[in-house]
């Protein structure tokens, strides 16, 4: 099975939607009708928190499909910046719901790592929570046996990617989906507050 990681940041100030938005990345794939039939009601999910569905004056929030694998990524991210002296990130669910649909959606397509929707993505969490600045990773890999680990060595070893994770961010949330060819993603929004 071929190895690859892909990661792409985008460490913008918040700014109103911009319909020329970054085109998707393609990579091809075929899912199963069990996985499509699951990525379906994530997607379906996913749009929701993406519109900003409101429940009770809140964005609608998107479940884990991978918990464990969000919770360790957190973990390991806090443990890199505890190593050069960097606080702590709090772990935010409005914005790991924001990366969950994201990553849903990435992983229904499993063609593209895009930034695509971010805009709107930071306005849905700008309609929970005041923020003076948002950056957004997002990754894939395929075949590796840490798919955690690959995602953040491709974050660490990218310049952009490494200044959102030591950036003076208070918050942050992730989101990790699986597509039915085996592709992971990964998607993390810092927010400072």
């Amino acid at each position: 099975m071929a190895s690859r990681s892909l990661a792409r940041n985008d460490s913008t100030p918040w700014q109103p939607w911009d319909p020329l938005d970054l085109p998707p990345r393609r990579t091809s794939a075929v899912a199963s009708s069990a996985c499509r039939a699951r990525l379906a009601v994530a997607c379906a999910l996913g749009c929701m928190a993406v519109q900003c569905a409101l429940i009770a004056g809140q964005p609608a929030l998107v479940p884990a499909a991978y918990p464990v694998l969000e919770q360790e990524t957190f973990n390991r991210i806090n443990a890199y910046r505890s190593a050069r002296g960097l606080r702590p990130l709090a772990w935010d669910e409005t914005v790991a719901s924001q990366c969950r649909a994201h990553c849903a959606r990435m992983a229904r397509a499993d063609r593209y790592l895009a930034h695509e929707g971010f805009a709107e993505r930071a306005s849905c969490i700008r309609r929970v929570t005041a923020f003076l600045r948002v950056s957004e990773n997002v990754g894939s890999n395929y075949g590796y046996d840490d798919p955690v680990e690959a995602a953040l060595q491709g974050w660490i070893e990218s310049p952009p990617h490494r200044d959102a994770v030591e950036g003076s961010y208070a918050a942050t949330g992730i989101g990790v989906d699986r597509s039915a060819s085996g592709t992971y993603y990964f998607a993390e929004i810092f927010v400072q507050r």
